[in-house]
């Protein structure tokens, strides 16, 4: 029991080192690798390098995979790309599997003292801080790796463990079960491999049982990426489908050569544990050179294996929300801000029913007020979808802040717009007669202009750029400009007819006090040194 005990603390230390190392190199170089893999459009071997570096930065091949998958969902890839990518990204995992199963004893502590007095001692410093945590994340994968090994080693030199160990591996059935079975228990192929390796130093298996081992260890991996792909959506399946296929199919060529391979580990000067760790790799780079090429078949096997699902289109859901980009703050970021786009779309169908009421024309498609209720949901679900991100630098967390302003912006826009157009529909009913020609047409125009100035706010927050916030400010001015003009021709004046009702100039105060707040409500995002300078001037001028 005490064994189980310091074996399972020793796996759950190396999964916390892995997960250290993804999160701070993510956090500091994330939105330059989202940028790479977005660039890898038509080249497999450029995809099978960008593989091969991302998994060899982050230190997992499933944190590779979970950012395919949210860029293959998004069309971003196409799948014939994302399997080259993991191909690459399973290499990757096989040669830092080699590099960290040296003897790096000295590393070690050297990374743990040095990472954790950056980490803790440099909080505020984003880029020392985040080197720190990628230092310590390093250190504690190779203290894991050696625990782990120590852990292991009286047990495996008790006779009992070698008589066990060689009736199992002794058939390739059982020692490629075995294999497997390690690789989802240690949640590492690497931790798997290693253990075959330290076991062969023992005597305790064979070499043709040890390569059998190594690989079920490469499929037992395959296990875990489609286990996180279940929530990922149909585009993460078929890519983990597909890099299990392929080593599945490398994995029984393999297995049918055994023989020549054994053969060949006796010509060779490697011991047994080395030669099993060069087995890992050159396994992984057969499957990479081999299977390349294979891609666009295999694209099309998965297309035909596990086909679209045919899902009614839901207005409510959000498009973009994709949890699997919890793994780079940039890119959740990226999707929160997209949702905020698709909101702008849901504001101008509200515009575009507000203009039929000012026309006293019937409402075409949603109703307003389900529009609104409908912008409110998605404001909310982004507003819980960007809090279960986590942000390290204070640059995120102002574009988080910005993101939340303009959701909720735009929802208080749909408040108002659905409030105004009850407020028309009233006055058409009960003040018909009052609404001439020249106000309808009036209001009209800056129902419109404000519906531009609204469009160029969300676009100019979209962009993040001077010049968008430029037009959006210009825009504005127009519209609060036709609004004072309005104001001056036919409330200020008593052209209209005697018969007119207070009540009826009530409701057109009320309508252009709200063009205006519609007008500024995304000031906020754009009051900023030198354009909000240039906003106070022009609105002194007009004045």
């Amino acid at each position: 029991m005490y064994f189980l005990l310091n074996l399972f603390s020793a796996i759950a230390l190396l999964a916390f080192g892995v997960y250290m190392t993804k999160k701070t190199v993510i956090s500091s170089c994330g939105a330059s690798i989202g940028n790479v893999l977005r660039s890898v459009v038509d080249s497999k071997f450029k995809a099978v390098l960008i593989g091969l570096g991302t998994t060899m930065l982050v230190q997992s091949s499933t944190a590779t995979s979970l950012l395919v998958s949210s860029f293959l969902k998004k069309n971003l890839l196409t799948l014939g790309i994302a399997l080259a990518i993991m191909l690459g990204a399973d290499l990757g995992t096989a040669i830092m599997a080699r590099v960290l199963t040296c003897d790096l004893s000295i590393v070690s502590p050297i990374l743990l003292t040095l990472g954790i007095f950056l980490y803790l001692g440099f909080a505020d410093r984003v880029k020392l801080h985040l080197s720190g945590g990628i230092m310590l994340g390093l250190g504690l994968i190779l203290l894991a790796l050696r625990l782990i090994v120590q852990t292991t080693q009286t047990v495996t030199n008790a006779e009992l463990t070698a008589v066990l160990l060689k009736s199992l591996t002794d058939e390739i059935t059982f020692a490629l079960l075995l294999g497997m079975i390690l690789a989802v228990i240690c949640f590492s192929s690497l931790a798997a491999v290693l253990l075959t390796s330290l076991l062969c130093t023992t005597g305790a298996i064979e070499v043709s049982g040890a390569l059998a081992v190594v690989v079920g260890a490469n499929i037992g991996s395959c296990i875990l990426e489609i286990i996180g792909a279940l929530k990922q959506g149909i585009s993460a399946k078929r890519v983990m489908y597909g890099n299990t296929l392929f080593k599945i199919i490398i994995g029984i060529i393999a297995l049918c050569l055994l023989t020549p391979i054994e053969n060949a580990e006796k010509e060779t000067a490697f011991p047994l544990s080395e030669f099993v760790i060069w087995f890992h790799v050159v396994f992984n780079a057969v499957i990479c050179i081999f299977m390349l090429p294979c891609v666009g078949l295999m694209s099309k096997f998965l297309y035909a294996l596990i086909p679209e699902r045919k899902v009614e289109y839901d207005p409510n859901t959000p498009e973009h929300l994709d949890v699997a980009a919890y793994i780079d703050p940039n890119l959740a970021l990226g999707n929160a801000v997209r949702e905020v786009l698709s909101l702008g779309d849901f504001l101008q169908q509200m515009f575009s029913n507000l203009g039929n009421s000012i026309a006293y024309k019937p409402q075409e498609g949603v109703s307003s007020n389900d529009m609104k209720n409908r912008i409110r949901d998605i404001a909310g679900k982004i507003s819980e979808y960007l809090a279960g991100v986590n942000f390290d630098s204070k640059k995120q967390r102002r574009r988080m802040n910005r993101c939340l302003i303009a959701s909720a912006d735009v929802s208080e826009c749909a408040h108002i717009i659905n409030g105004m157009i009850k407020r028309l529909n009233k006055a058409n009913s009960n003040y018909q007669a009052s609404f001439i020609p020249e106000i309808r047409n009036e209001l009209g125009r800056i129902s419109s202009e404000c519906s531009s100035a609204v469009n160029l706010a969300v676009n100019a927050f979209f962009r993040n750029g001077k010049e968008e916030k430029q037009n959006y400010i210009e825009k504005k001015n127009q519209c609060l400009k036709l609004i004072t003009n309005f104001h001056s021709n036919y409330i200020g004046k008593t052209h209209l007819n005697a018969e007119q009702d207070m009540r009826f100039f009530m409701i057109l105060l009320e309508i252009l006090e709200q063009y205006r707040h519609i007008c500024v409500i995304f000031d906020p995002l754009f009051h900023k040194g030198e354009l909000k300078s240039q906003e106070i001037e022009m609105n002194l001028t007009e004045d």
